[in-house]
């Protein structure tokens, strides 16, 4: 057999649309799809704050403690991005869903560890974690890259690698009339 690997956006993507969704129930069990769409770091506060609802009903310290963190999370990339990126919203919300559903899943496991695990989780829902912060290294030099594509369109290939003829320099003591001829 064979396997691609998956980069990691890739495996962002998959967890946060319920692609990878496997649990101990029947093999008819499945989720709904979902998408990754967010306009605001709002949206993704609201969606934490209706867990925090459910935790405060259902699942007591264990719900407060996760969304507590996963909250810190989301308020201090909002206060980094004021202006609501959707590229770096996006990503955020993708890294909400890994926390959450990496914290969670220890809740179903049978080991004497589980308490221990569950912890580790939450300590790693960090803003300054090297895995964030290489995401949000990814991300930038990305978009850096498709800007720079986007505006090398317009010229041919051999265009964009010839240096010009004339030295800018030398250029400029040319005499230039009206209309833009030499």
């Amino acid at each position: 057999m064979h396997f691609k690997e998956a980069s990691e956006m890739s495996c962002l993507e998959d967890g946060s649309t319920n692609v990878n969704f496997s649990s101990d129930f029947s093999l008819s069990a499945t989720l709904p799809g979902s998408t990754i769409q967010c306009s605001s770091y709002d949206d993704i506060l609201d969606g934490i704050h209706g867990l925090n609802a459910l935790g405060q009903e259902l699942w007591f310290d264990y719900m407060r403690k996760l969304t507590s963190r996963l909250q810190t999370f989301v308020c201090k990339n909002k206060s980094a991005d004021p202006s609501n990126t959707p590229t770096r919203v996006r990503l955020t919300l993708m890294y909400v869903n890994k926390f959450a559903g990496g914290a969670l899943a220890h809740l179903q496991e049978d080991d004497r560890m589980w308490w221990t695990n569950f912890c580790e989780s939450l300590r790693s829902i960090e803003y300054q974690s090297a895995a964030w912060t290489m995401a949000l290294v990814n991300v930038a030099t990305q978009a850096h890259e498709d800007e720079s594509r986007q505006g090398r369109d317009g010229r041919g290939k051999r265009d964009q690698d010839r240096a010009p003829a004339i030295p800018g320099a030398i250029r400029r003591l040319i005499p230039i009339n009206r209309r833009g001829q030499e």
